[in-house]
């Protein structure tokens, strides 16, 4: 992870707290889409990644999905003792579920309106 990048981060992090549903929205989904590199994995754990995403889990479902998104790429399916799947299980029509031949549900994808 290069220095550009680092400040991309730090400043997707401000807006993890913007009042603007679109703007905390953008911030996750980008956040999320970075967090599949793997190389930046350690980066975004120093900086806290994973305590100020904890808080969008009971934010809308956009920003939740999205936050659990990000968190599963970090290795975190479980925050507190709870499994995270277990916070979408709720959601009815967008999320998009599907089943493996060994019957595990797992969330697909999400309907964006």
């Amino acid at each position: 992870v290069g220095l550009s990048e680092l400040r991309t981060i730090a400043l997707l992090m401000d807006y993890l707290s913007d009042p603007s549903q679109e703007n905390l929205t953008n911030a996750v989904i980008t956040l999320a889409n970075i967090a599949e590199n793997i190389k930046s994995h350690p980066y975004l754990i120093e900086i806290g990644v994973i305590e100020k995403l904890r808080v969008l889990i009971n934010s809308g479902p956009r920003p939740r999905y999205h936050a659990i998104r990000t968190l599963v790429y970090l290795g975190k399916l479980q925050l507190s003792g709870n499994n995270l799947f277990h916070n979408l299980q709720y959601e009815s029509e967008s999320m998009i579920k599907a089943t493996d031949t060994r019957g595990h549900t797992y969330v697909r994808g999400i309907t964006l309106e």
